[in-house]
Protein backbone atom coordinates (compact mmCIF):
# COMPACT_ATOMS: atom_id res chain seq x y z
CA UNK A 1 0.00 0.00 0.00
CA UNK A 2 3.15 2.56 0.85
CA UNK A 3 4.76 1.77 -2.46
CA UNK A 4 1.62 2.07 -4.56
CA UNK A 5 1.08 5.63 -2.74
CA UNK A 6 4.51 6.49 -3.04
CA UNK A 7 4.71 5.39 -6.97
CA UNK A 8 0.99 7.27 -7.17
CA UNK A 9 3.05 10.44 -5.92
CA UNK A 10 6.20 10.68 -7.88
CA UNK A 11 4.28 9.90 -11.23
CA UNK A 12 1.91 12.44 -10.39
CA UNK A 13 4.38 14.83 -9.33
CA UNK A 14 6.42 13.83 -13.17
CA UNK A 15 3.36 14.18 -14.87
CA UNK A 16 2.76 17.86 -13.05
CA UNK A 17 6.31 18.59 -14.61
CA UNK A 18 5.82 18.01 -18.14
CA UNK A 19 2.18 19.08 -18.59
CA UNK A 20 1.09 22.86 -19.54
CA UNK A 21 -0.47 24.35 -16.32
CA UNK A 22 -3.91 25.51 -16.95
CA UNK A 23 -4.21 27.89 -14.28
CA UNK A 24 -2.15 30.73 -13.81
CA UNK A 25 -1.06 33.05 -10.46
CA UNK A 26 -3.51 35.72 -11.99
CA UNK A 27 -6.29 33.03 -11.40
CA UNK A 28 -5.71 32.49 -7.76
CA UNK A 29 -4.80 36.42 -7.73
CA UNK A 30 -8.56 36.94 -9.35
CA UNK A 31 -10.30 34.22 -6.66
CA UNK A 32 -8.12 35.15 -3.80
CA UNK A 33 -10.31 39.07 -4.47
CA UNK A 34 -13.37 37.30 -5.26
CA UNK A 35 -13.63 35.23 -2.01
CA UNK A 36 -12.45 37.89 0.04
CA UNK A 37 -14.62 40.72 -1.39
CA UNK A 38 -17.69 37.74 -0.99
CA UNK A 39 -16.66 37.47 3.01
CA UNK A 40 -16.71 41.69 3.57
CA UNK A 41 -19.79 41.83 1.82
CA UNK A 42 -21.25 38.92 4.06
CA UNK A 43 -20.95 40.59 7.24
CA UNK A 44 -22.23 44.11 6.11
CA UNK A 45 -25.09 45.16 8.08
CA UNK A 46 -26.13 48.14 5.54
CA UNK A 47 -24.85 48.96 2.55
CA UNK A 48 -25.03 52.97 3.71
CA UNK A 49 -21.77 51.89 6.42
CA UNK A 50 -18.12 52.20 4.86
CA UNK A 51 -15.98 49.36 4.74
CA UNK A 52 -14.00 51.14 7.57
CA UNK A 53 -17.00 51.45 9.62
CA UNK A 54 -18.25 48.09 9.37
CA UNK A 55 -14.61 46.71 10.43
CA UNK A 56 -14.93 48.92 13.22
CA UNK A 57 -18.25 47.47 14.43
CA UNK A 58 -17.22 44.21 13.75
CA UNK A 59 -14.25 44.55 15.96
CA UNK A 60 -16.53 46.32 18.59
CA UNK A 61 -18.95 43.55 18.60
CA UNK A 62 -16.67 40.97 19.16
CA UNK A 63 -14.88 42.61 21.98
CA UNK A 64 -17.99 42.99 23.41
CA UNK A 65 -18.38 39.23 23.83
CA UNK A 66 -18.09 37.59 26.72
CA UNK A 67 -14.33 35.62 25.62
CA UNK A 68 -11.90 33.09 27.32
CA UNK A 69 -8.67 34.49 28.22
CA UNK A 70 -6.49 32.84 25.61
CA UNK A 71 -9.27 34.29 22.84
CA UNK A 72 -6.65 36.14 20.34
CA UNK A 73 -7.43 40.14 20.17
CA UNK A 74 -9.79 41.39 17.47
CA UNK A 75 -6.92 42.77 15.00
CA UNK A 76 -4.75 39.72 14.52
CA UNK A 77 -8.17 38.41 12.69
CA UNK A 78 -7.04 39.91 9.77
CA UNK A 79 -4.02 38.59 9.34
CA UNK A 80 -4.14 35.59 9.76
CA UNK A 81 -6.99 35.16 7.62
CA UNK A 82 -4.82 36.50 5.04
CA UNK A 83 -2.44 33.62 5.20
CA UNK A 84 -5.03 31.45 5.40
CA UNK A 85 -6.68 32.27 2.36
CA UNK A 86 -3.41 32.83 0.51
CA UNK A 87 -2.50 29.27 1.40
CA UNK A 88 -5.60 27.39 0.54
CA UNK A 89 -5.73 29.66 -2.97
CA UNK A 90 -2.43 28.02 -3.65
CA UNK A 91 -3.84 25.04 -2.71
CA UNK A 92 -6.39 25.37 -4.55
CA UNK A 93 -4.28 26.16 -7.78
CA UNK A 94 -2.11 23.59 -7.27
CA UNK A 95 -5.11 21.01 -7.17
CA UNK A 96 -6.56 22.58 -10.53
CA UNK A 97 -3.11 22.03 -12.01
CA UNK A 98 -2.88 18.24 -11.10
CA UNK A 99 -4.01 15.72 -13.94
CA UNK A 100 -7.60 14.26 -13.72
CA UNK A 101 -5.90 10.56 -11.68
CA UNK A 102 -4.04 12.57 -9.19
CA UNK A 103 -5.49 10.30 -6.28
CA UNK A 104 -8.42 11.90 -4.50
CA UNK A 105 -8.38 14.92 -6.60
CA UNK A 106 -12.19 15.23 -6.89
CA UNK A 107 -12.65 14.70 -3.17
CA UNK A 108 -10.33 17.51 -2.48
CA UNK A 109 -12.10 20.04 -4.87
CA UNK A 110 -14.98 19.62 -3.36
CA UNK A 111 -13.39 19.88 0.20
CA UNK A 112 -12.29 23.21 -1.02
CA UNK A 113 -15.55 24.28 -2.54
CA UNK A 114 -17.17 23.69 0.88
CA UNK A 115 -14.15 25.51 2.93
CA UNK A 116 -14.76 28.82 0.50
CA UNK A 117 -18.85 28.32 1.04
CA UNK A 118 -18.38 28.51 4.97
CA UNK A 119 -15.36 30.97 4.15
CA UNK A 120 -17.96 33.68 2.37
CA UNK A 121 -20.87 32.84 4.87
CA UNK A 122 -19.65 32.74 8.28
CA UNK A 123 -19.38 36.59 8.76
CA UNK A 124 -23.19 36.30 8.05
CA UNK A 125 -23.77 34.32 10.88
CA UNK A 126 -21.58 36.04 13.75
CA UNK A 127 -21.65 39.42 12.65
CA UNK A 128 -24.73 40.29 11.06
CA UNK A 129 -26.76 37.57 12.63
CA UNK A 130 -24.81 38.03 16.02
CA UNK A 131 -24.97 34.20 16.46
CA UNK A 132 -22.31 32.59 18.60
CA UNK A 133 -24.35 29.61 18.24
CA UNK A 134 -23.96 29.15 14.96
CA UNK A 135 -20.46 30.58 14.90
CA UNK A 136 -19.94 27.26 16.80
CA UNK A 137 -21.34 24.89 14.12
CA UNK A 138 -19.23 27.10 11.17
CA UNK A 139 -15.90 26.66 12.62
CA UNK A 140 -15.27 23.64 13.56
CA UNK A 141 -17.13 22.39 10.30
CA UNK A 142 -14.14 24.44 8.61
CA UNK A 143 -11.63 22.63 10.72
CA UNK A 144 -12.81 19.16 9.95
CA UNK A 145 -13.36 20.19 6.20
CA UNK A 146 -9.35 21.33 6.43
CA UNK A 147 -8.54 18.23 8.48
CA UNK A 148 -9.76 16.07 6.12
CA UNK A 149 -8.20 17.62 2.86
CA UNK A 150 -5.01 17.67 4.45
CA UNK A 151 -5.44 13.72 5.79
CA UNK A 152 -6.54 12.95 2.04
CA UNK A 153 -3.47 15.30 0.55
CA UNK A 154 -0.67 13.92 2.62
CA UNK A 155 0.24 10.32 1.23
CA UNK A 156 0.59 11.78 -1.80
CA UNK A 157 1.46 15.48 -1.97
CA UNK A 158 3.50 16.93 1.04
CA UNK A 159 3.71 20.21 -0.42
CA UNK A 160 -0.21 20.41 -1.16
CA UNK A 161 -0.81 18.83 2.60
CA UNK A 162 1.21 21.47 4.29
CA UNK A 163 -0.90 24.40 2.96
CA UNK A 164 -3.66 23.22 5.42
CA UNK A 165 -1.27 23.41 8.23
CA UNK A 166 -2.11 26.86 8.97
CA UNK A 167 -5.87 26.97 8.59
CA UNK A 168 -6.08 23.61 10.62
CA UNK A 169 -4.45 25.18 13.57
CA UNK A 170 -6.19 28.51 13.60
CA UNK A 171 -9.93 26.76 13.01
CA UNK A 172 -9.22 24.51 15.87
CA UNK A 173 -7.76 27.04 17.91
CA UNK A 174 -10.74 29.33 17.33
CA UNK A 175 -12.64 26.59 17.95
CA UNK A 176 -12.61 26.68 21.77
CA UNK A 177 -12.62 30.61 21.18
CA UNK A 178 -16.24 29.90 19.15
CA UNK A 179 -17.09 27.31 22.23
CA UNK A 180 -17.11 29.53 25.17
CA UNK A 181 -18.13 32.47 23.63
CA UNK A 182 -21.33 29.90 23.02
CA UNK A 183 -21.73 29.31 26.58
CA UNK A 184 -21.19 32.46 28.25
CA UNK A 185 -23.02 34.75 25.58
CA UNK A 186 -26.35 35.97 24.23
CA UNK A 187 -27.28 34.87 20.91
CA UNK A 188 -29.10 37.55 19.25
CA UNK A 189 -29.34 35.75 15.91
CA UNK A 190 -31.51 32.59 17.62
CA UNK A 191 -33.35 35.09 20.30
CA UNK A 192 -31.39 32.50 22.94
CA UNK A 193 -29.91 33.41 26.47
CA UNK A 194 -26.83 32.30 27.43
CA UNK A 195 -26.59 28.74 28.57
CA UNK A 196 -24.46 28.77 31.04
CA UNK A 197 -26.28 31.62 32.78
CA UNK A 198 -29.54 29.73 32.44
CA UNK A 199 -28.01 27.09 34.18
CA UNK A 200 -26.78 29.18 36.48
CA UNK A 201 -30.49 30.74 37.01
CA UNK A 202 -29.06 34.20 35.81
CA UNK A 203 -30.42 35.40 32.55
CA UNK A 204 -28.52 38.29 30.59
CA UNK A 205 -30.40 40.75 28.84
CA UNK A 206 -30.05 41.44 24.95
CA UNK A 207 -27.90 44.41 23.66
CA UNK A 208 -30.28 47.09 22.17
CA UNK A 209 -29.70 48.38 19.03
CA UNK A 210 -29.87 52.03 19.97
CA UNK A 211 -27.80 51.22 23.23
CA UNK A 212 -25.02 49.31 21.53
CA UNK A 213 -21.67 50.91 22.48
CA UNK A 214 -22.98 52.62 25.70
CA UNK A 215 -21.65 51.63 28.75
CA UNK A 216 -24.15 49.58 30.58
CA UNK A 217 -23.91 48.33 34.27
CA UNK A 218 -25.83 44.92 33.01
CA UNK A 219 -23.15 44.23 29.89
CA UNK A 220 -20.10 45.08 32.03
CA UNK A 221 -19.20 41.28 31.93
CA UNK A 222 -19.18 41.48 28.25
CA UNK A 223 -16.17 43.92 27.88
CA UNK A 224 -12.66 43.12 26.10
CA UNK A 225 -10.32 41.10 28.50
Amino acid sequence: MEMSRTLAARTANWAETIQPKRFKWYHAALFFAAVTVAAGLSARSSRQRSREQQHEDDQDFYRKQKLPVWAPPAGLFGPAWTLNTLCLTWAGLRLLNKPGWFPNRRALLLLQALHWLDFTTFGYVYFRRKSPILALVWTPADALLNTAAYTLARPYDRRLANAYLPVMAWTWFATSVAAYQALYNPDRGLGLEAPIQLWEGEKAPFEDEETAGEPQAHLSDYSSL
